[in-house]
């Protein structure tokens, strides 16, 4: 599997600088594409090639996929701004990509995308619109193998859920916790990170496969925060809201200039982030447990 030529695009968010490291140390010739200099700076470390392209730009985009032999797509966005939408990053970014894949012969197309996602029964624009760019790579991906990866709640080092939660929980005495029943299936980065290398490696056998990631347990956001808790030490009443309550608050924070909750978020929420087919078994792969991970991580942030 060394020495392939990959292309990424969102390297610098959590799961890809960890994806970037792997195959950094596996011998890939990579190429990043980054949006921002700043972007690139954070890869500096990294041994591999960064461009910063404007992403809204088929020329910048068409120059970046020659002579590649595979394109990973990163890109996702919890908040929307309005120059940078739901639409245009999940919807219309994934196809304009498939189809330089396509125009330049790139013979392999991986899609992240996120469970539950869904076109048809996607509560939020969130999940909405990530599910429909989903299904149009999947539709459109003609002499491309296409294979899309479906995580739960990703975790693991300086991720964007624990570790945000545990700054927080660092002064507040009292957490008020909308949707505290949402379920999720918690899944390792690095697990994630490996379920792609695997994608690359065999192309055709996951082509057209929409492969969800879910790690082995099942917990509710309130449990996810109570081990949170219990494993930094940190004294806060967790207070579920009822569903009025979470509603309102996603509106009212939703309005604050910094997103931290929003109204679509709420209605992330309501629907489990579970899948009844797990795609690790078909990957080979065993996902590790939440504590095995993060009870030495977070032990840290006490």
């Amino acid at each position: 599997m060394t020495g392939n030529r990959l292309l990424v695009m969102g390297g610098s968010g959590f799961i890809g600088r960890h994806l970037l490291a792997r195959l950094s140390d596996e011998g890939h010739h990579v190429t990043a594409l980054v949006r921002s200099r700043q972007s690139a700076e954070r890869l500096a470390s990294f041994s591999i090639d960064t461009v910063v392209v404007d992403p809204s730009s088929d020329r910048e985009l068409a120059s970046c996929f020659d002579q590649q032999d595979a394109a990973i797509n990163l890109v996702g966005i919890l908040h929307e701004t309005p120059s940078n939408t739901f639409e245009a990053v999940h919807e219309e970014l994934p196809l304009r990509l498939l189809r330089h894949c396509q125009t330049a012969g790139v013979p392999q197309y991986i899609h992240m995308s996120a469970l539950p996602a869904s076109a048809e029964r996607g509560p939020s624009r969130y999940l909405y619109s990530r599910g429909k760019g989903e299904d149009a790579v999947h539709q459109q991906g003609t002499e491309v193998a296409v294979t899309s990866l479906r995580p739960s709640i990703v975790f693991g080092p300086n991720d964007h859920f624990f570790f945000s939660f545990a700054a927080m929980l660092r002064w507040m005495p009292v957490l008020p916790l909308a949707c505290p029943n949402s379920r999720f299936a918690p899944v390792f980065v690095g697990d994630v990170v490996e379920a792609i290398l695997r994608v690359v490696a065999e192309p055709q056998r996951f082509a057209g496969n929409r492969l969800d990631l879910c790690g082995p347990e099942v917990y509710t956001l309130r449990e996810l925060i109570e081990f949170l808790v219990r494993t930094t030490g940190h004294r806060c009443f967790i207070m579920g809201l009822p569903d009025s309550l979470a509603r309102l608050q996603g509106t009212v924070f939703g309005a604050l200039p910094k997103k931290i909750f929003t109204l679509d978020n709420y209605l992330s929420l309501q629907v489990d982030s579970l899948s009844k087919e797990n795609g690790f078994p078909a990957l080979g792969m065993t996902p590790r447990s939440l504590e095995s991970v993060m009870e030495p991580l977070l032990r840290n942030e006490a």
